[in-house]
């Protein structure tokens, strides 16, 4: 039996209960009914806008897989084209079918009409023909024949002795110009058939770095607007991505008079546990907002000298120079030198630099590059010969990649250590194939990559006095070491420029 205490309090506990589990319906209810229309549409926006962004990055990836289709399709296109150039191609005579062609061309022209053509077959038979292919072959040996290379057999036989040996040596001329011309067209077609085939590759590997699901990080965007807006900076929205290369990247729409603010950096590199720097800034259609660009910052950046002349009498340098940049982290620096001096010179190291800084700048390899401008200018049938110079910096790697072909002698300055970066003989143009110098080496801070044409390295006696000399130089400025090795130079030939003079120096550093 149950006591009336007991039973209120049982009573009570039940209705406590329900009260318990109404009560936050009924003041949600009652919140929902306080709070303001315009914070409804605001929580109703961000909740919209979380899909959004879900959707966009969703699109993003999907977007990027039907980009990689297209490219691997575009790849075959010209895969195809390169095949096709190259079934274009003639294919040259070997030396016994050529012999055989241009005797029976000559038995055409000369023997056809001759009164004697009979008894001069009766007398000496299949020698005849011998005896004319043996001419034919000392003509394309020599260049051409003369009446002293007439067998005796013919000579005593035929009438027209002179007419055989002036038309030998023109059908023969001939032949070589027709074979210099089919040549050069087929140079022509491997050369595109090459192009093609690089564009393929590049296509694929442009398709490669694509085919690659862009990973997000919504934790960390949300901890960066938080911690922006603890320093008052405005920011709207962040996307982080990291691709293929792992290389991370930020993204920020942040109110305009905050865009170069540097807590951005300090902010979204702590969060990130990387250093990160701006890389760009983009006003958008919003009023009032920027977009801002941040990656990981570089370990190492460069700072560059020149210094140059022309040989005495000219009044244009035949060495041409290039600084520029490949992308956020890798430089080329580049000297040309075409044969000669004068207008001349400059006409065809400018054209060769021209071609080698656009097809770096596009992706293709050193391979290809090297192929295509030294067929473009082996075409020529002029001798627009040039030496190269080249090196590829890459900061995050700590990689430098010298490329010479036909250029002196480089140097790498180490503290107090010289290290040599041998060059190569024949210069671009000169063959249908080259052979380029290589060399491949890390880069630290303080390193001093210097490369100078020929006019430069000839004006020291040898390379050990040139070595001795950069090594006694103090400074480290990389401007004034261009200046001081030009100046020795000239000092050394009595004030006088041999030769166009061109040294470029580049110095590594470490960032701060």
């Amino acid at each position: 039996m149950l006591y009336p205490s007991a039973n209120a309090a049982l009573f009570i506990s039940k209705n406590f209960a329900i009260i318990a589990n109404i009560l936050p319906i009924l003041l949600a209810c009652l919140l929902f009914l306080l709070l303001p229309n315009k914070f409804l549409r605001n929580l109703s926006d961000l909740v919209y806008v979380k899909k959004s962004e879900i959707t966009s990055r969703n699109v993003i990836n999907t977007t990027r897989k039907n980009i990689k289709k297209r490219m691997v399709e575009l790849s075959n296109i010209f895969l195809d084209m390169k095949q096709i150039h190259l079934g274009l191609t003639k294919k040259e005579l070997t030396k016994e079918e050529l012999i055989a062609m241009l005797t029976r061309e000559i038995i055409s022209s000369t023997c056809k009409d001759c009164l004697d053509k009979n008894r001069c077959t009766r007398s000496l038979g299949t020698d005849n023909k011998s005896n004319l292919e043996l001419l034919v072959e000392i003509a394309i040996t020599k260049g051409k024949i003369t009446l002293l290379d007439i067998p005796p057999a013919l000579s005593n036989r035929c009438g027209k002795v002179n007419n055989l040996v002036g038309l030998i040596n023109r059908i023969c001329d001939e032949y070589k110009q027709y074979k210099n011309i089919m040549a050069d067209v087929n140079n022509v077609k491997i050369l595109m058939a090459d192009q093609m085939g690089a564009v393929s590759r590049l296509l694929l590997d442009v398709g490669d770095e694509i085919d690659t699901n862009v990973r997000f990080d919504i934790a960390r965007e949300n901890k960066i607007i938080s911690k922006l807006l603890s320093q008052n900076v405005q920011c709207k929205e962040v996307l982080i991505y990291a691709e293929k290369n792992e290389q991370i990247s930020a993204v920020l729409v942040v109110k305009s008079e905050n865009s170069y603010n540097p807590i951005i950096e300090k902010v979204v590199g702590e969060t990130l546990k990387v250093p990160m720097q701006i890389t760009n800034i983009v006003p958008l259609e919003e009023s009032g907002f920027n977009s801002v660009q941040l990656r990981k910052k570089n370990k190492f950046d460069c700072v560059f000298g020149l210094a140059s002349c022309n040989k005495s009498g000219n009044t244009e340098c035949g060495d041409c120079h290039s600084i520029i940049r490949l992308g956020e982290n890798r430089f080329l620096l580049a000297l040309c030198d075409g044969m000669g001096a004068g207008s001349s010179a400059h006409k065809t190291s400018a054209m060769t630099l021209g071609l080698i800084e656009n097809f770096y700048k596009v992706g293709f390899d050193n391979d290809i590059i090297l192929e295509s401008v030294n067929k473009l200018l082996a075409i020529n049938n002029q001798e627009n010969y040039a030496t190269l110079d080249v090196c590829l910096l890459d900061l995050d790697k700590e990689i430098a990649d010298f490329i010479k072909v036909g250029a002196p002698l480089g140097f790498i300055k180490r503290e107090a250590n010289i290290e040599p970066v041998e060059g190569s003989a024949l210069p671009i143009g000169a063959l249908e194939n080259i052979t380029p110098a290589t060399y491949k080496t890390t880069i630290s801070t303080k390193d001093i990559v210097i490369m100078a044409t020929d006019g430069i390295v000839d004006a020291f006696e040898n390379y050990e006095n040139m070595i001795e000399y950069i090594s006694g130089l103090a400074t480290n400025n990389p401007q004034t070491i261009a200046e001081a090795i030009l100046n020795e130079a000239l000092t050394l030939n009595d004030m006088s420029a041999k030769d166009d003079m061109t040294v470029l120096v580049a110095r590594t550093y470490l960032k701060t």
